[in-house]
C-alpha cells in the first residue's frame, strides 16, 4: 500500500539523485556549463514518474510537469537548474499538504482495503465463530478516520485533540460534529451505536454485539462514507 510516507521517501531519493547531478556541473568550451548526461537523464525520468503520481490535475501543475518532458538538452546545467527548482517547489508543496487529492486517494484506498478485509471476515465460512470481532475493529478504524477527516474539514475546523493533547475519542468527535451542525440527531445516534460496537470489539467483549450488527455496521459505514464524499 503506497502511503504518504512512501512518497516522501521517493522525494528524498530523487532529491539525493538531483544533488548528484548538481555536483557534476562542469564548464566546457566557450563557457558552456554542462552536467553528467546519464545522471540527468535518470533524474529526469524519475521526476516525471514521481510528479506524475502526486501532482494534482490542475493547469498550473500540468504545465510544470510538461517542462520535465519537453526540456532539452539534458547535458545543459541551466536546463537542469530550472527543473531542479520546479522539483523542489513541488516537494515543498507536497510536504505542506497542498496535494490534498493524493491524500484523499490514499485514505480512500486504505479505507476500502480495511472494509474489504472486514467483509471477507464476515463472509468467509471457514473462519471461526468469532471472526466478526476483528471485522468490527477494522470497520471502527475506518469510521474513526472518517470522523477525524470530517472534523478537520469542517468550517470552522473542529479540533481532533483534547486540552491534554490526546486524540479525541469517537464519542467526543460525534458530539462536536453534532454541535457544529455537520450531522443531525439521527445520524449522531447511529454513529454512537457503531462507536460502542467498535469499543466492545477492541476490548474483546464479544457478548455485547452480534455478527448481524457488525454486518449492518459495515453497510452503514460504507453508506455514510459515500454520502460524505458527495
Amino acid at each position: 500500500m503506497k502511503d504518504e510516507a512512501y512518497f516522501l521517501k521517493r522525494f528524498e531519493r530523487v532529491g539525493e539523485l538531483g544533488r548528484q547531478v548538481l555536483s557534476s556541473v562542469s564548464v566546457g568550451g566557450f563557457g558552456y556549463r554542462y552536467v553528467d548526461v546519464t545522471l540527468f537523464a535518470k533524474w529526469k525520468t524519475e521526476c516525471i514518474t514521481l510528479l506524475g503520481s502526486v501532482m494534482p490535475n490542475s493547469a498550473i501543475y500540468a504545465e510544470q510537469l510538461k517542462l520535465f518532458v519537453s526540456q532539452q538538452p539534458i547535458d545543459n546545467a541551466t536546463t537542469f537548474e530550472h527543473l531542479w527548482g520546479v522539483f523542489n517547489g513541488a516537494y515543498d508543496d507536497f510536504k505542506a499538504g497542498m496535494f490534498d487529492n493524493l491524500k484523499l486517494e490514499i485514505e480512500s484506498s486504505v479505507s476500502c482495503d480495511f472494509l474489504g478485509q472486514a467483509n471477507a471476515l464476515l463472509n468467509d465460512g471457514e473462519q471461526v465463530d468469532y471472526s466478526y470481532l476483528p471485522a468490527a475493529v477494522l470497520i471502527g478504524a475506518v469510521l474513526e478516520k472518517t470522523l477525524r477527516s470530517l472534523c478537520e474539514n469542517a468550517n470552522p475546523k473542529i479540533e481532533t485533540v483534547n486540552e491534554n493533547g490526546r486524540a479525541k475519542k469517537m464519542s467526543a468527535m460525534i458530539v462536536d460534529l453534532k454541535k457544529a451542525g455537520v450531522i443531525n440527531e439521527i445520524r449522531s445516534r447511529q454513529l454512537e451505536t457503531w462507536s460502542a460496537i467498535r469499543n466492545s470489539a477492541a476490548h474483546g467483549k464479544i457478548e455485547e454485539f452480534t455478527k448481524e450488527q457488525v454486518a449492518a455496521m459495515l453497510q452503514g459505514v460504507q453508506d455514510f462514507m459515500a454520502q460524505q464524499m458527495k
